[in-house]
């Protein structure tokens, strides 16, 4: 998250965590006539972790890997690295760097491992190098013979550079690979031009809407900067065959060397602290059917053979101590500016209140909902209302609840690997997915964390063998038994250090 990070604070529980980057941000293109845009969160990334190649985290390595998707080391004198694409908690990184000896440049690369088809949105927020280098927001068929450019830009500050400087380029290559054969479009509207002020000096949005075989749109800091439609500008010499843009295509952010055109970095240009291409988030989009326009938006949860309906902005049902609870939740997906959610994980939070709605105290329960991609779908969860918070029905145990008090179940949502809470005002997608409960035995409650929150290290008191760091969608980051933790490599946000075996639960935040 570049320039702030969105924080939410759900019903004054003091949950401070990171919102996706983008957003607030509507897709800018029009998904057609009865239909919402829905996030892909398998695709979609903020770079809001820290990977690097010898230390590649499952947030990464679960959606991308370093390097191109064949054997080809680069255009020209590039040399692909997986060295040379990094994130630093934030934002990713694709560095330039020469390789020693040579007039060659060691370039970053990443692809996604997740392939598009059309119709999707995808869109980057980036900030092109200061260097004669290519900075690349692509697409690209496994089979090199179909290309759709979101963007490419030239931001070199040299003399004799000032034309590329001001045009990012947009476009798409059809190819014949033996014998090789290339086409893409060569008319001026390629080219973004933006007079006296060079794309490399500001974050900028490009995005591609692929429409169809026949129809793309460029979009440029939400706006609509070219359109390409028809056989006669996308496939005029027939290298596909009368498909067009037809097959499914990996989504690729590099840079390269391309000298087989332009002139390579100096020593002196690679060594400027201008050699990286800068990359806030990435996110892609399907048009999906709007099942029920946006008034029609509605949440209902149905428990012990009855249903209550909850209108926007009305309280939460509650639940007696001791209750036996068969809980049925159907989520119908909210549409804001004009997209609409999918979020791949979910979970159940409590809060123990008093008869007078007083609160008492917060626990949580998380699990991780697979991302199927229903519009609307049906959460089973069968418990019994505990009397205390020993019997293993929820993390982190806190206090006994005495006799009158209830519980406020809370849905909350969690996206892209970052948690966002919604309140009763909003409606969420979930998918299909039966909770479990864990097993928490509260047998030791001696062990004390501090500094708590922290920014690098983590120190332990108390009696304990082992320990394991969780997110808060409950992946497992750290183990040891030592009685400090680094944690300066986490993301800001809310982790969970278990000891021996689920005995006590703490919780604590990354800052």
């Amino acid at each position: 998250m570049r320039k702030n990070t969105f924080l939410v604070i759900l019903l004054s529980l003091g949950f401070i965590l990171n919102a996706q980057d983008w957003k607030g941000i509507p897709v800018p293109a029009n998904p057609g006539q009865g239909k919402v845009w829905q996030l892909q969160t398998r695709v979609s990334d903020d770079f809001n972790y820290v990977s690097s190649a010898g230390n590649r985290p499952p947030e990464f390595t679960r959606k991308w890997y370093a390097s191109y998707h064949g054997n080809w080391s680069g255009p020209g004198k590039t040399q692909w690295r997986a060295n040379e694409a990094w994130t630093n908690g934030s934002e990713l990184g694709i560095q330039a760097n020469r390789v020693p000896g040579t007039d060659r440049v060691y370039c970053g690369i990443i692809t996604n491992k997740t392939r598009l088809k059309f119709p999707v949105y995808f869109e980057i927020e980036a900030k092109i190098m200061d260097q004669t280098l290519a900075n690349a927001f692509w697409l690209l068929s496994p089979d090199d013979t179909q290309e759709i450019d979101a963007m490419e830009g030239y931001g070199s500050s040299r003399r004799g550079q000032e034309w590329f400087a001001e045009r990012m380029h947009v476009s798409h290559h059809v190819f014949i690979r033996n014998p090789f054969q290339d086409y893409q479009p060569t008319d001026p509207g390629s080219w973004i031009y933006r007079r006296g002020r060079p794309w490399r000096n500001d974050y900028h949005r490009y995005g591609c809407y692929w429409k169809d075989p026949w129809n793309l749109e460029y979009y440029i800091d939400g706006v609509l900067v070219r359109t390409v439609s028809g056989r006669d500008i996308i496939d005029p010499r027939n290298y596909t065959n009368g498909t067009g843009l037809n097959k499914a295509m990996d989504i690729i952010i590099d840079c390269e060397n391309q000298t087989d055109w332009r002139p390579g970095p100096t020593d002196a240009e690679l060594n400027n602290n201008k050699n990286i291409f800068w990359v806030d988030w990435m996110r892609v989009y399907k048009p999906v059917d709007d099942i029920n326009g946006p008034e029609d938006r509605q949440r209902s949860i149905t428990f012990d053979n009855r249903s209550e309906y909850i209108p926007s902005g009305k309280t939460d049902p509650v639940f007696d101590v001791g209750q036996d609870v068969e809980l049925r939740i159907t989520y119908q997906t909210e549409v804001e500016n004009g997209v609409e959610e999918d979020l791949s994980y979910a979970g159940i939070l409590t809060r123990q209140v008093d008869e007078n709605g007083g609160e008492v105290a917060s626990s949580e329960f998380l699990t991780i909902v697979p991302d199927d991609g229903p519009n609307q779908a049906t959460i089973e969860y069968n418990y019994t209302i505990p009397t205390t918070f020993t019997n293993g029905q929820f993390i982190p145990p806190t206090s006994a609840l005495p006799n009158g008090h209830r519980i406020v179940l809370v849905i909350f949502s969690a996206a892209n690997n970052t948690s966002v809470f919604v309140d009763a005002t909003d409606t969420i997608i979930i998918n299909d997915h039966t909770l479990s409960v864990p097993t928490l035995n509260n047998n030791k409650t001696n062990i004390s964390v501090f500094p708590n929150p922290t920014s690098d290290y983590i120190n332990i008191k108390g009696e304990y063998n082992s320990w394991v760091v969780y997110t808060i969608s409950g992946k497992k980051l750290i183990e040891g038994d030592k009685n400090q933790i680094n944690m300066s490599n986490l993301s800001n946000g809310v982790y969970y250090i278990s000891f021996d075996d689920r005995k006590q639960i703490t919780r604590f935040v990354k800052n």
